[in-house]
């Protein structure tokens, strides 16, 4: 009795490969952007906590010391220790804080576990004394998907009446970025641009 073999024929295995490589195609490209999306969450998520850490130093009127670029003095206003940490440039990788950065952030009660894909900024507006003011813009330059354009992701920090009506405007931050909101449309929650625009579907 002759034996008949069993197999995949040739056009049945290059068909399973083309299935493969669409599938891939597909996901690949997918799992790209949901790194990005993931690496990308530790931005608006520390600009968030950055700035409940300054309200609560205006809230406990806690002064700067000039360790940390304070005057020891001011109280009651929300204080920009400007770029942290000091040296960054953005791109794919994390920049690592020094003892000194951490010091500036530690200063208002912001922690950074050590390394960040942002590089923050800050600026404060409305007052009298170089650094404070009753007004705060919050920022974070990021090259996360490595095209070389920087995105800035921003919450601008007004000062509010009882009325609801801006009465200390927080001053522009990111340079080539929008501007301050207007008065009847303050910022409270991170936004990203990339150019002068939203950018919501680099990834």
């Amino acid at each position: 009795m002759k034996k008949v073999s069993k197999g995949f024929t040739l056009v049945e295995l290059m068909i399973v490969v083309a299935i493969i490589g669409i599938l891939a195609a597909v996901a690949i490209p997918n799992f790209m952007k949901y790194q990005l999306r993931a690496r990308y969450g530790e931005i608006p998520t520390n600009i968030k906590t950055y700035y409940t850490a300054q309200k609560a130093l205006t809230a406990l009127e806690r002064t700067i010391a000039t360790t940390f670029g304070g005057d020891g003095l001011t109280t009651g206003q929300f204080f920009a220790p400007g770029k942290l940490p000091a040296v960054c440039t953005p791109s794919t990788t994390k920049t690592a804080w020094t003892a000194a950065d951490m010091g500036k952030s530690q200063a208002i009660d912001w922690v950074i576990d050590g390394s960040t894909y942002g590089c923050y900024d800050s600026a404060a507006g409305g007052g009298t004394v170089a650094g404070f003011g009753p007004a705060i813009s919050l920022w974070a330059l990021s090259d996360i998907d490595g095209d070389s354009f920087n995105a800035c992701t921003i919450l601008y920090g007004p000062r509010v009446n009882e009325l609801g009506v801006v009465t200390a405007t927080p001053p522009a931050g990111c340079a080539a970025f929008p501007a301050a909101p207007s008065a009847d449309k303050p910022w409270s929650q991170p936004i990203r641009f990339k150019g002068t625009t939203v950018d919501s579907n680099v990834f």
